[in-house]
């Protein structure tokens, strides 16, 4: 350990946050500093998670001129354009796949999906058709960012706008089952 940050651990164990026992002020302050930290967060463009604004042309240069990069752009653009065919024709037929509970469906709302307690050969095709459908919102927002089609943005509105309702329900649906227990 560095001597610098010996010092302010000596400080810290020592100062009044400690002196008396008093370490619920040491956590108080600690947790008002995390949530200042939240509270004023850097301002930023979106996307962000994996790039920002400033790398598109950079990506866009690379699909342009690099060998690899184009041949993945257009196997990745095409198997995302399938799926834009199914979802433009039927948006609900596209979303019925899904495995939702229509057991718990409220007239007029997204149905629940399914609650997987067990993971078998079964179920895997559910599981399967989750996981890719949550991989095609990805995808449509990729294509987004790099092309600013709208239908690609639409599709991943749809599917994100279907799995927060889906899962919202199965939320509630949870906790009034613990509770009535």
């Amino acid at each position: 350990m560095k001597k610098g940050s010996r010092k302010i651990l000596y400080f810290l164990k020592n100062s009044f946050l400690f002196s008396n026992g008093n370490r619920r002020a040491f956590f108080t302050c600690f947790w008002l500093l995390l949530f200042c930290i939240n509270v004023f967060p850097q301002k930023t463009q979106r996307p962000f998670i994996w790039v920002d604004q400033n790398d598109k042309a950079k990506i866009l240069n690379k699909i342009e001129t690099q060998d690899w990069a184009k041949s993945f752009y257009g196997k990745f653009k095409k198997r995302v354009d399938d799926d834009i065919i199914l979802y433009k024709s039927s948006p609900s037929s596209f979303f019925k796949v899904l495995p939702f509970n229509w057991s718990n469906q409220e007239k007029g709302k997204i149905p629940p999906f399914k609650i997987f307690t067990e993971f078998t050969e079964k179920n895997s095709l559910e599981r399967y058709t989750l996981n890719k459908y949550l991989q095609i919102g990805i995808d449509c927002g990729v294509l987004y960012y790099l092309t600013e089609d709208e239908v690609y943005a639409q599709c991943a509105l749809d599917i994100l706008h279907t799995y927060i309702k889906s899962m919202h329900i199965i939320q509630i649906l949870w906790l009034f089952f613990m509770f009535s227990i």
